[in-house]
Formats: C-alpha cells, structure tokens, sequence
C-alpha cells in the first residue's frame, strides 16, 4: 500500500478529528456523564478493541457523529467532556477500513510521514514518541493546533496511531490548549488502557 495516500488520508482525519474541540458544548445532545472510569468497546468489521474512558465524559450519537464530523469514514466512537473553555475529546477511527497496512513495523514510518508534514501548521511542533501498548507496536503524536472553525483557539492533541487487524487504527485526545495539562494525565492513562 503506497504509505503517501495513508499518510495523505491519516492526515485529514488527524486534523479534522482534532480540531472541532470547541463547538461540541453547543451541537452536542443532552447525556448523563459518566461518574467513573468506563471500559468501553468499539466492533470494527474486522474486530474489537476497548479503552477506558475517563470520569466525565458523555458519549455522541452516531447521528451527532454524522453531524459534526464531515469526513468519510466517520469516526467510529466519540467522546467529550464539556468544560467552560470548550471541549475535551476522544475520537476512535479506522481512517482506512478497506486498505490493508501489510505490518505493524509500518506504524512509525507513517507517524513521521505524518509529523514533518504536520510541522507546517503546527504551533511549537510535533512530538513523536513510539511505545508498546498491549503487545502492538504504537506510534503517538503530540500537538497544538488552531481550531478549524475558531482560530483564536488552540487544541493540543495526542493522537495514538497503530495497526489494528491490518488496518490503521488513530485514538486522538484533545483539549483546548489551557486544559490540557489537567487533562494529559488521563489522556495517557485513556490511550495506555487500549485492549486490542
């Protein structure tokens, strides 16, 4: 599989998952929040994987999903915690459900692919660090970006890129850049917890 179109598409989808932060609290349906951690499993065609989802967070509709995120495939399973300063989100998606990645040894290849051309619009760069989650081979990517519909806003975002079935699999967890810090702690705990 030529990596330029994964890397093209991965893209995309990096950007466009992460950077609707601040726009839930006003589009998103009324939830309970759940008051604990949660083990959360995602079906794929191809099979499952689970992530705890931390206190807090309240779940969107597949038809909310449809609503706020314009790409194809839509995003898989959404979470967000509303907080006065917007969003803090996690977003599960295959971007690539028919194209096979061949190996997960192609994961950080793909990941730098994606953070030199990410520099570009990135605010103080990408960091791009590799690790073992549940015996597969990871890739995260640490970034603040503008946010696509309010530039003013930051979103600083981990994005955890890995193969899953033959097929990519990216888990990003973003906050507006003010609450991050708060939130990284759980959002390491959140991508660390991936069951495959």
């Amino acid at each position: 599989m030529e990596r330029k179109s994964i890397v093209k598409g991965a893209l995309l989808s990096l950007i466009l998952c992460t950077a609707f932060t601040p726009v839930f609290a006003k589009t998103a349906e009324t939830f309970t929040p759940q008051n604990e951690v949660q083990r959360k499993t995602i079906a794929f065609a191809r099979g499952e994987v689970s992530i705890n989802v931390p206190a807090g967070f309240k779940s969107l509709s597949k038809a909310e999903i449809a609503r706020i995120y314009k790409i194809t495939p839509l995003p898989e399973a959404v979470w967000h915690k509303p907080t006065d300063k917007g969003d803090v989100t996690l977003v599960v998606i295959s971007p690539f459900p028919d194209k096979p990645v061949g190996s997960e040894h192609v994961i950080p290849k793909i990941a730098q692919m994606l953070q030199s051309r990410m520099e570009k619009g990135s605010v103080g760069g990408v960091t791009l660090a590799n690790k073992i989650v549940d015996e597969h081979q990871v890739s995260r990517l640490e970034y603040v970006m503008p946010a696509i519909n309010q530039k003013k806003i930051l979103v600083h975002s981990v994005a955890q890129i890995s193969e899953h079935q033959d097929r990519v699999l990216m888990i990003t967890f973003s906050a507006p850049q003010g609450i991050m810090k708060a939130s990284m702690s759980e959002a390491i705990a959140s991508l660390d917890s991936v069951r495959y």
